[in-house]
C-alpha cells in the first residue's frame, strides 16, 4: 500500500463516523465518552494522513484539544458516578440544580469536543476540514463535517440526560471538590485554549516546520 494514499484517509472518516454513531446509540455515560474518543482519533488520524503541514499541524491542535477536553468529560462522568451511583443517562437528570460546577465544566468540555467557538475544539476541527478540502477530498471532508454534527447531537444527548431536566435524584451526601475542579479547569483550559489558539499552535508551528524541511 501507498500511505500517501486515500485509502487512510477513508478509514480515518469511517472510524469517526462509527464511533459517533455507537456513541448515539448508547445509554451508559462512559461507553458513550468511549465511543466518542474512537470518533475524535479518527479525526486526529484524518489530519496527520493528509501528510500536509495544515493537516499536521491541525492534527496536532486537535489531540492537544482533545485531550484536554474528554479528560473533563471523564471526570465528570466520574464524579457523576461517585456522587449517585448511576451510569444510565435514561435514569439521571437535572443534575445542573445539585452539580453546577460539574455541570458548567462538563459543558465547556463538550462544547470544545463538538467544535464550536470559541472553543479549542472548533478551530481545530475547522482546520481539519479545511486542510482535507484543500488536499481536494471534498467528499472525504464532507463526512468529516457529517460526522462532526452526529458529535454534536449524541453530546447535547449525553449533557441534556445529564443535568437537564426535571431528574428524579436528590442532593448526593458528599463531593469530591478535588474532582469538580479539574473538570470545572479544564473545561475552563478549553476555553482559553480557543481565545488564545494563536499563541497555543506556536510550539506545534514550530514542530511541524521541522517536519516538512
Amino acid at each position: 500500500f501507498n500511505w500517501s494514499g486515500s485509502w487512510i484517509l477513508w478509514l480515518a472518516v469511517i472510524s469517526s463516523l462509527i464511533g459517533a454513531g455507537a456513541a448515539l446509540r448508547e445509554k451508559d455515560i462512559k461507553r458513550i465518552i468511549a465511543y466518542s474518543t474512537v470518533s475524535q482519533v479518527g479525526y486526529i488520524l484524518l489530519g496527520f494522513a493528509l501528510l500536509s503541514k495544515i493537516g499536521f499541524l491541525a492534527g496536532l491542535l486537535y489531540f492537544i484539544t482533545h485531550a484536554i477536553a474528554k479528560a473533563g468529560l471523564f471526570l465528570g462522568a466520574g464524579a457523576v458516578e461517585q456522587q449517585y451511583k448511576e451510569r444510565d443517562i435514561n435514569k439521571l437528570g437535572g443534575l445542573m440544580k445539585t452539580m453546577p460546577l460539574t455541570g458548567i465544566g462538563f459543558l465547556f468540555c463538550s462544547l470544545s469536543i463538538m467544535g464550536l467557538p470559541p472553543f479549542g475544539g472548533f478551530y481545530a476541527k475547522l482546520m481539519i476540514v479545511l486542510a482535507t478540502v484543500k488536499e481536494g477530498h471534498f467528499f472525504i471532508a464532507a463526512l468529516a463535517v457529517f460526522a462532526a454534527i452526529l458529535t454534536m447531537l449524541y453530546l447535547f444527548r449525553l449533557f441534556n440526560g445529564i443535568f437537564l431536566g426535571q431528574g428524579t435524584l436528590g442532593r448526593a451526601p458528599s463531593k469530591k471538590w478535588s474532582m469538580v475542579g479539574c473538570v470545572l479547569f479544564l473545561g475552563i483550559i478549553s476555553l482559553v485554549i480557543g481565545i488564545f489558539v494563536s499563541q497555543v499552535l506556536e510550539l506545534p508551528n514550530i514542530a511541524v516546520a521541522n517536519i516538512f524541511k
